[in-house]
């Protein structure tokens, strides 16, 4: 930042203290003093007065004798103006001084600036405020100062975003109200108006994810909630619709049906609603045969984007085999979407031949790419990848952006589902980067989505939720709700696999809530599959509503027909029902699993069932029955080197040998199964993902027990956050709060800004020698600041070891 003074008259000297010291002279740099001298020079700069040399050494160095400090003092001095001599220093025998005439400073000219109070000044004010003042010196006089200049940074920042707000100028607001939830994090009302910010610009996603980060850092810094206003501002946006569109000009659509269409289909892959709704309503207003069921096309692609199946379904209409091709592709996207696979490969091939006898290029390859994922599901990976790669050489040669980015997608996707987890990322990143550069945000949704897996498969976590994160903020801006719930599913697995347990069933009941608005029954029941597991595998389950909903969920699938989800849903009530010590329905619903993944050629599912059904009948007290089927699961596991499951078969293959006396032989698998965890767990690179793994699911919580109870290995080292609580009884009592201009900038604040923790020292120290106990509350009150400001500064006193 320039300091705003006329060139011409400006003076020789220019120093800057905030965000670090700088120096010019006559407009050249000029290297800092030594450390040593930096807070004299600021003290200088900041009270122009000729100090007296006794008073200035007692300030310095309170704690030393009087000649000691002098000498101190002449030593600070004589560096400042051996590296600064022409630095206009004005010294005598007794006094020290600075001539300001001759230097401009920056603070200064800040608090000219926000002394002004109008916008402009403000505004120049917080473009002057680099930083902290001399964020690296730590003189007591020194943080109230800074402490003083943050206080009114925030307060300028504060009073420009409000009224840049209440004006209706949102892109002016939301960087000030972003700067202040990054300097001030819990300060509530800053957090709402953000929130509302974000809503006003469409940002439903921004919205959304600024109040859960916030939630989940009061949660796990103070064990706090956030305040009911807040509650109830993010529920209107939850539950907020894509907002209504204003249609364009005409003049600004093209008049030819097949270009209307074709800027509709561009709107609806860039999720521009706008565009799409007036495209939509331009071809409606053409003759029947003009563009014959273009605007049904562009509208039923917008409804399945937003998960509104039902409302696609009418639009389309049931399948005859008239229907143009923008519909029979439309329709096979939907029933792509509701997962309806049985004749979908042959419609496609159909209507790729159509696409390709009317030359309709864009079409041929969107079909390839709904033929390649029907492929996939269907069981035919080579096939599947056949039409990725030609999708992505017809893009490539004839510059079709979107099939372009969707061809990298379905090709992402099949070398993740063949275990080509390195080639998987490169593709998806090629899709990401295409549909981020041409502004295809559902599609870059989805990529993002599907590189959260891609590196959760990988064991890593946090990049994983960064996409995640990033692919649920596109989602819920452009209402894609289906999208969203999905999204909220997959972090909730890598919160479990965090240990992030309450997190990851918050995030499973959100994306439950969302299917319920969809009517969406099928989502319904996979969401539910995942809450019932959720509750069954954290360290204080709730068996009996995890055993509630997977029979739930169970029905549901078996309504759909969904054989997968079926036999999942059975190997999951088995283990709830082993967990519960209910052995005759646990192996009754493993039994039941089985033959199905045998139907569908999915044998790596087998073995751990085996293994339950071995544990079930230890519960019944028939080791040798048990030993019997932990046998069989272990056969299976290493036929199949299914590794990333061996350290359950191992504990209920131990059991068994343990419950028949086979001590030595049982203390070599539990070893093995502590073995292969660390196998694992060194491929994970969050650190608290790697500590979860240890306890992330009832079994291994046993195996490591018993690998603890035996002898076999030492502990691992976990790290556990704990979170002090204070808990004080009202007592009146008197306290000074007001001392000088950094508590009248504090009063001035109207809760935005911290307070100094050495401030709060110093009242709770107050109130102790009258024998008193204030609430944080009370502080709060007194302060006139955040409630949530006092509570954040007594719990990092207290981890500090400063509070008695």
């Amino acid at each position: 930042m320039q300091p705003n003074v006329d060139p011409s008259h400006s003076p020789p000297w220019q120093i800057f203290l905030l965000g670090g010291l700088r120096l010019t002279h006559q407009s050249q740099p000029v290297p800092p003093p030594p450390y040593r001298s930096q807070a004299l020079l600021a003290r200088l700069l900041l009270h122009p007065t000729r100090w007296q040399r006794e008073q200035l050494a007692g300030q310095f160095f309170p704690d030393s004798p009087e000649s000691s400090a002098k000498a101190r003092l002449s030593d600070r001095l004589w560096l400042l103006r051996n590296h600064l001599p022409d630095l206009p220093l004005v010294i005598s025998a007794t006094e020290i001084g600075m001539d300001l005439c001759q230097v401009w400073v920056d603070v200064v000219e800040f608090n000219l600036l926000v002394r002004k109070n109008d916008p402009d000044s403000l505004s120049q004010a917080v473009a002057l405020y680099a930083g902290d003042l001399l964020p690296e010196q730590d003189d007591d006089w020194l943080l109230l100062e800074r402490e003083h200049l943050r206080l009114l940074h925030v307060l300028a920042l504060q009073t420009l975003a409000e009224q840049s707000f209440k004006s209706g100028d949102h892109p002016e607001a939301l960087p000030r109200l972003e700067k202040i939830h990054h300097i001030e994090p819990f300060d509530e009302n800053n957090l709402r108006r953000l929130m509302r910010c974000y809503q006003a610009m469409g940002q439903r996603g921004a919205a959304l994810a600024a109040y859960e980060r916030f939630q989940r850092m009061l949660e796990e810094e103070m064990d706090l909630e956030p305040e009911p206003a807040t509650q109830e501002l993010v529920q209107a946006v939850r539950v907020q619709t894509f907002p209504v569109s204003r249609s364009l000009p005409a003049a600004e659509l093209p008049d030819p049906p097949t270009d209307l269409f074709q800027c509709g289909q561009q709107a609806l892959w860039k999720g521009d609603f706008t565009t799409l709704q007036a495209c939509a309503a331009a071809l409606r207003r053409k003759p029947d045969e003009a563009f014959p069921g273009g605007a049904d096309s562009l509208e039923a692609g917008w409804s399945i984007l937003r998960g509104d199946f039902n409302t696609a379904a009418r639009l389309l209409g049931g399948t005859t085999g008239e229907e143009p091709l923008c519909i029979k592709y439309r329709q096979i996207q939907l029933a792509a979407e509701l997962r309806d696979y049985s004749s979908l490969v042959e419609r496609c091939r159909a209507a790729i031949l159509e696409a390709h006898r009317q030359k309709d290029l864009i079409a041929e390859t969107l079909l390839l790419v709904e033929m390649g994922a029907a492929c996939q599901r269907n069981g035919n990976a080579l096939e599947a990848m056949r039409c990725a790669n030609q999708v992505i050489t017809l893009a490539e040669k004839n510059s079709l952006a979107y099939p372009l980015a969707r061809g990298y997608h379905l090709k992402g996707n099949l070398q993740m589902s063949q275990g080509f987890e390195r080639d998987a990322l490169e593709t998806l990143h090629h899709a990401a980067a295409h549909a981020s550069e041409h502004g295809f945000l559902p599609l870059l949704a989805r990529t993002e989505c599907k590189l959260g897996v891609a590196y959760q498969n990988a064991s890593k976590h946090r990049l994983a939720y960064q996409h995640y994160e990033k692919a649920l903020q596109i989602a819920r801006n452009l209402g894609m709700r289906s999208e969203e719930a999905e999204i909220l599913q997959d972090l909730a697995i890598v919160d479990a696999a965090r240990g992030e347990q309450n997190e990851s069933l918050r995030h499973i009941r959100q994306g439950r809530e969302i299917f319920g608005t969809l009517n969406d029954e099928h989502g319904m029941a996979r969401n539910t599959y995942h809450l019932a597991f959720g509750l069954a595998l954290i360290e204080n389950p709730d068996l009996e509503e995890a055993l509630a909903l997977g029979k739930q969920a169970l029905e549901i699938f078996q309504k759909h027909r969904s054989l997968g989800w079926v036999a999942s849903s059975y190997g999951m009530l088995g283990y709830i029902h082993w967990l519960r010590g209910e052995p005759d329905p646990a192996i009754a619903a493993c039994q039941q699993a089985i033959p199905i993944y045998q139907q569908l050629e999915e044998s790596d599912f087998i073995p751990e069932l085996y293994g339950y059904i071995g544990l079930a009948y230890l519960q019944k007290e028939d080791a040798h029955k048990a030993l019997e089927f932990t046998s069989t699961a272990m056969d299976e596991m290493m036929r199949s080197e299914l590794y990333d499951i061996a350290s359950e078969i191992y504990y209920a293959h131990a059991a068994a040998l343990a419950a028949l006396g086979q001590e030595e032989e049982a203390d070599e698998y539990f070893r093995r199964g502590y073995e292969n965890l660390l196998t694992y767990a060194a491929e994970i690179e969050d650190p608290e993902a790697r500590q979860a793994f240890f306890r992330r699911d009832p079994t291994v919580r046993r195996l490591m027990e018993q690998v603890l109870s035996r002898g076999l290995a030492p502990a691992p080292q976990v790290e556990t956050h704990l979170v002090a609580r204070r808990r004080s009884s009202p007592i009146p009592v008197a306290l000074t709060v007001d001392a000088g201009a950094p508590d009248l900038a504090l009063k001035n604040a109207r809760g935005a800004v911290s307070l100094r923790r050495a401030r709060l020292r110093r009242i709770l120290r107050e109130a102790r020698t009258q024998g008193g106990a204030p609430t944080p509350e009370q502080i709060a009150g007194l302060m006139n600041v955040s409630l949530r400001t006092i509570q954040r500064d007594i719990r990092l006193l207290e981890e500090d070891g400063q509070l008695d």
